[in-house]
């Protein structure tokens, strides 16, 4: 058993840059969210960039580097909202807000969480936690499809 899969934890899986589940990744219908993970078997550069030591950068891949992105995401939230929101908000707002890549990975249809972490409609859906009038206006002023007039 891994740790992601205990009662408390959030969990995250791997993605390529693709939203493909990363070949390294967890999956399991425990999982809550999917991450950008790299994938650097064929092409070093579809891995994470990351600092190393002497100053350089490197190309990485791993639920290490997926990890991050969500933690990062998290600690905007809560910059954002400060002593506004409780963890479970936090994990409401995070799970809500993903994007759905099951059609991309149909292997796992339900085993990558509720989808790939969305950083911007994260941060669009804290909004609504700071200001109870702002889901609203979003709804009421949300953009329209175009539709071609002949």
């Amino acid at each position: 058993m891994v740790p992601g899969h205990y009662s408390g934890a959030f969990s995250v899986a791997a993605t390529t840059n693709q939203d493909l589940k990363a070949w390294y990744s967890n999956y399991d219908t425990w999982i809550d969210i999917a991450a950008p993970g790299g994938e650097t078997n064929a092409v070093i550069e579809r891995g994470v960039l990351s600092c190393l030591t002497g100053s350089s950068y490197g190309f990485y891949q791993g639920t290490s580097m997926a990890c991050p992105h969500v933690s990062g995401v998290a600690a905007l939230i809560i910059s954002l909202a400060p002593g506004q929101l409780y963890p479970q908000d936090i994990k409401d707002i995070l799970t809500s807000t993903a994007d759905d890549i099951d059609a991309l990975n149909p292997d796992y249809n339900g085993m990558l969480g509720s989808g790939r972490m969305n950083a911007y409609e994260a941060l669009l859906a804290t909004q609504g936690y700071i200001n109870p009038f702002y889901r609203l206006l979003r709804r009421t002023f949300q953009r329209k499809p175009r539709t071609r007039i002949r």
